[in-house]
């Protein structure tokens, strides 16, 4: 692939194999690790509620973050703790967990700290502009 790649041109995966990862190979960030370790404890001691059929316990049992149906069983468990089961919840609750996998980077928190001064500067521009407005109509 060169320098100067043409942006139209229709592309395969084949040329960017080190964007597509398998979910398997991820390298998640250690905040989410911790809770599912955390998790995967409180289900293997929870694991004698006498309510739970054989099925869930195995699943349970089986949950591994690194797989589509631990990520599944994550999002079911925190839209039952929440008490919102909506579309919106959970599409967020996905983007927040790609989000907290991907954790803050130095470019992430130079971005944020621009921005935050570009809405502050934006801001403070029609404060000024609003006082100017006042001054002007006052004499």
């Amino acid at each position: 692939m060169g320098f100067f790649t043409n942006p139209f041109a229709k592309n395969d995966n084949v040329n960017y194999d080190h964007v597509l990862v398998p979910l398997t190979e991820v390298n998640r960030h250690a905040s989410v690790l911790q809770k599912a370790e955390i998790r995967r404890f409180s289900i293997a001691t929870a694991g004698s509620d006498k309510d739970k059929s054989a099925e869930d316990v195995a699943e349970e049992a089986a949950y591994s973050p690194y797989t589509i149906e631990g990520l599944r069983f994550e999002i079911e468990e925190d839209v039952a703790t929440s008490g919102h089961d909506t579309v919106y919840d959970r599409k967020s609750k996905i983007i927040n967990r790609a989000i907290q996998d991907i954790g803050m980077g130095r470019y992430n928190w130079k971005l944020f700290i621009l921005c935050g001064f570009g809405w502050m500067a934006d801001k403070y521009g029609t404060h000024d502009l609003k006082l100017l407005y006042t001054l002007a109509n006052q004499t």
